[in-house]
């Protein structure tokens, strides 16, 4: 069964995660007004070998101990 959850952003726009059933952990998620794109937040796989992030976005939300890699593409 999968678990979802609508967040609403600051923009007002909404996203629904779709959490791990097991864990709750977010495991993917669509922003609502871009219905062709669906995010996999490569946090939730134990892939050593996974690609690297091409851009980051909502930099100024994240994490003080977030490093961003250098040649990434930055929106914000």
């Amino acid at each position: 069964m999968t678990v979802r959850y609508v967040r609403i952003g600051d923009s007002g726009n909404s996203a629904t995660f779709h959490l791990c059933p097991k864990c709750g952990g977010s495991v993917t998620y669509r922003i609502d007004n871009i219905p062709d794109v669906i995010a996999v937040l490569v946090g939730a796989f134990a892939d050593t070998t996974f690609p690297a992030p091409k851009f980051t976005v909502r930099e100024t939300h994240k994490q003080a101990w977030t490093g961003i890699p250098a040649g990434v593409e930055h929106f914000d």
